[in-house]
């Protein structure tokens, strides 16, 4: 909720609040912030959100209400406010974008379940090799269970690597262009995920939106799959982008059914 930093881990400065760019006014706990592993000028959040609100016919309906009511009598609080795990992103650790829709739902109603306290992110991520030895590695996250009863308990959770956020389109499709970009590289690789049906397809364009000879949307080959790491070409297999490499450039990025996850260039 705020930032304080130190060279020497004995003076500090003095603490300051997080400032949130187009993001709702929601009441939060423990954000959680670490640098992203994989991308350590990135940080990212998973502050756990407080939602209180009154009593109703669907909180009598959520499992174990006689225990939510003995609660309540100590506050009310304890049996009307719900919680659950958001995600949040920042290129300085200061000025963050943060999602309003959930990142981590309490779940299907179980007896110990949709009560204050679920939802709380553990601090960290951790790559984690796959259950099937032939899958690439996920990244796992942790979570708490069961609170308020005895047997409070974690709950794993994971990912595809990269894949806190998706830019994502239906089957009748969708479309994007970056904001002007130089690179370094001879490749364009994507981390992304279709269905049988889906496709991405990618144009290469100067920092005007001309679309550049050799890399136009008609030219480049149908991507299609579920793949970490697939480099895009163009014109049956070319995929060599070197001579464009430090020159402002942007993508134009067509979609049917797909989610992108990322993107990098690569050598």
């Amino acid at each position: 909720i705020r930032v304080s930093t130190s060279q020497d881990f004995l003076t500090w400065a003095e603490p300051a609040l997080l400032a949130y760019d187009d993001s709702p006014e929601e009441q939060l706990y423990t954000n959680m912030v670490i640098p992203y592993d994989r991308a350590p000028h990135l940080f990212v959040g998973f502050p756990t959100r407080y939602t209180e609100r009154p009593w109703s016919a669907s909180f009598r309906a959520l499992p174990d209400p006689e225990h939510r009511q003995r609660r309540m009598k100590l506050s009310a609080r304890y049996g009307t406010a719900v919680t659950d795990g958001l995600f949040m992103s920042s290129r300085d650790g200061r000025r963050f974008h943060r999602w309003g829709e959930a990142f981590i739902r309490p779940g299907i109603e179980r007896k110990h379940n949709w009560v204050y306290g679920d939802g709380y992110q553990n601090w960290g991520l951790i790559e984690t090799a796959a259950e099937d030895p032939l899958a690439p590695p996920e990244l796992s996250l942790y979570t708490t269970e069961n609170n308020w009863k005895t047997a409070t308990c974690l709950r794993r959770h994971k990912l595809r690597i990269d894949g806190l956020v998706s830019l994502a389109a239906p089957l009748k499709g969708g479309e994007a262009v970056t904001k002007p970009l130089v690179y370094a590289g001879s490749r364009l690789v994507l981390n992304f995920s279709t269905s049988a049906a889906g496709s991405i397809r990618v144009e290469l364009q100067n920092a005007a939106g001309r679309a550049l000879e050799g890399f136009k949307l008609a030219e480049c080959d149908e991507v299609f799959g579920d793949s970490l790491e697939r480099t895009v070409t163009w014109r049956e297999g070319q995929a060599d982008l070197h001579s464009h490499a430090g020159q402002a450039c942007r993508l134009r990025i067509v979609m049917k059914d797909a989610d992108l996850f990322s993107f990098r260039f690569s050598e």
